[in-house]
């Protein structure tokens, strides 16, 4: 059967009709079947085309779909519109990632969604610092970023570097497993105004605390952040680091507000 006559607005059939193109190779990412199972208690609005939406719209929608080459091809078509580097910044790539942060917060999208947002958004800010070189040298700050010594997990520590990254920070990725002597040595290296520290596992949380110490000790002047599934807000304060991070967007906001370029 190729050809059959259904009711197009029966929840059974749409159902089936998305988790079919999920599972024949129609759907790229899982998209559509992520966003759907989002939005299944929700009505469904009405979106436009995305060839009818204005530039800054366009790139917003690619970043939030996870189009990596889409993102970044649309950057030279900004620039050739004449909107500014900034503009693109603050309300193409970071409005959108605002969005998908707001919606991961409200438990309507879901973390390969941010993953993906967070790829297409770095792919984008890629392509606009080789289009115009000068915004190397025009990061807001330089963050050490790392995940704390014996946790070998690094997916919420990419996502917020990249985001970090793309909001117009220099970024120093120091991996995973990091010793508190190397996070250290690279903030004194780098002269970096911030210090990320991130944490999966509870087993590794003494290790963040030694990292803090040692930080505050031998760097005084670097200003604190952690974040990770197991830390929370009374866990950073007690260990002395009270600049908790829930998520990457939170990180990017109060990376802006302990440097000063908080808007």
């Amino acid at each position: 059967m190729n050809a059959p006559i259904i009711n197009p607005l029966d929840k059974d059939i749409q159902d089936a009709f998305i988790n079919a193109r999920l599972l024949l190779g129609f759907d790229p990412g899982a998209r559509d079947f992520i966003r759907a199972a989002a939005l299944s208690e929700e009505p469904k609005a009405k979106s436009a085309p995305s060839e009818d939406l204005p530039p800054l719209e366009k790139i917003k929608a690619a970043v939030k779909n996870g189009e990596k080459e889409e993102s970044a091809a649309l950057i030279k078509t900004l620039l050739d519109n004449g909107i500014s580097s900034e503009t693109i910044i603050k309300e193409g790539l970071t409005a959108a990632m605002t969005e998908i942060g707001d919606g991961y917060g409200a438990g309507k999208v879901y973390l390969p969604q941010v993953m993906m947002a967070a790829e297409a958004m770095q792919a984008a800010f890629k392509e606009l610092k080789r289009i115009l070189p000068e915004m190397n040298s025009s990061a807001k700050g330089t963050l050490v970023i790392g995940t704390v010594k014996g946790d070998i997990h690094d997916l919420g520590k990419n996502i917020v570097a990249a985001l970090m990254e793309n909001s117009g920070y220099r970024v120093i990725d120091l991996g995973k497993d990091v010793d508190p002597e190397v996070f250290v040595q690279a903030v004194k290296d780098h002269h970096a105004d911030l210090a990320g520290l991130c944490s999966l596992m509870t087993t590794t949380l003494p290790e963040m605390e030694h990292t803090v110490k040692a930080l505050k000790e031998e760097t005084p002047g670097v200003k604190i952040l952690v974040g990770g599934a197991v830390v929370t807000q009374d866990y950073a304060s007690r260990i002395g680091a009270p600049n908790y991070c829930r998520d990457g967007i939170a990180a990017v906001k109060i990376a802006d507000r302990l440097t000063g370029k908080e808007e």
